[in-house]
């Protein structure tokens, strides 16, 4: 079996629930988990242990180990942003400047009436901070 890549949005919680149905399996002798034990185990084993799914499991998604599988995820979850969950929780400074500035890395675009609205209910905001200033063109500020 050639190594499966992890879906797009990995839980650890649902990779649990798999290495769990995994072991079931191995138990069970269903013999498409005997064999995906016989091709990502280093020395299949002769007692099924849950460590020993995990590992079939993390090896099967191209891992070394569980423990390498799981700080991956870790990481990614680190450094990952779902759009559709909403924005991240920020200040109204970085709001600002996230509408107000195209960012071609970002899933949208610049929200410019919504920069606009938000500066208007605090004008305090354009002296922020330098990106603040910079974007609401704030020349004075930007040179002090």
């Amino acid at each position: 079996m050639p190594v499966r890549p992890l879906p797009n949005h990995p839980s650890l919680e649902n990779l649990r629930k798999q290495a769990k149905r995994l072991l079931d399996e191995i138990r069970a002798g269903d013999a498409a988990a005997l064999a995906r034990v016989r091709e990502f185990h280093p020395q299949p084993p002769t007692a099924q242990a849950l460590h020993d799914a995990q590992r079939v499991l993390a090896r099967g998604y191209g891992f070394a180990s569980w423990t390498r599988l799981v700080q991956h995820l870790e990481g990614v979850d680190r450094f990952t942003w779902d759009p559709s969950a909403g924005e991240p929780p920020m200040a109204d400074a970085d709001r600002l400047v996230r509408w107000a500035c195209l960012d071609y890395g970002r899933w949208q675009l610049a929200d410019l009436d919504g920069a606009r609205r938000l500066l208007a209910e605090d004008p305090a905001l354009a002296r922020a901070n330098i990106y603040t200033a910079a974007a609401t063109g704030e020349v004075e500020t930007v040179r002090s």
